[in-house]
C-alpha cells in the first residue's frame, strides 16, 4: 500500500496526572502504528524545539494531542482545525 502524505502525531505533557493523557496515546498508538516512513509519534515534553525541527523535514499533516479544561466536562473529544 502506497500512502500519499507524511503524518506525525505529536503529544504534550508530561508523565503525571491530567497532563500525562497527550503522552499516554502517544505511548499506545506506537505500537499499532504501520510500519512505514508516512505516520510517526513524538512526545513533546519541553519547548517545543524538537517538534519544529520534525515539522521542517516535510510533514503534510500534524496531529496534537492533548488535554485541556474547557466548560468542565469530561469525556469529551474537541477537533480544532
Amino acid at each position: 500500500m502506497k500512502y500519499r502524505h507524511k503524518i506525525l502525531v505529536a503529544s504534550s505533557g508530561d508523565d503525571r496526572g491530567n497532563d500525562a493523557f497527550g503522552i499516554e496515546v502517544v505511548n499506545r498508538l506506537e505500537g499499532k502504528l504501520p510500519h512505514t516512513k508516512c505516520i510517526n509519534a513524538l512526545r513533546v515534553r519541553s519547548n517545543g524545539m524538537e517538534l519544529i525541527h520534525r515539522l521542517m523535514n516535510g510533514y503534510d499533516m500534524l496531529i496534537i494531542v492533548d488535554s485541556i479544561k474547557k466548560n468542565n466536562k469530561p469525556d469529551i473529544l474537541y477537533i480544532i482545525s
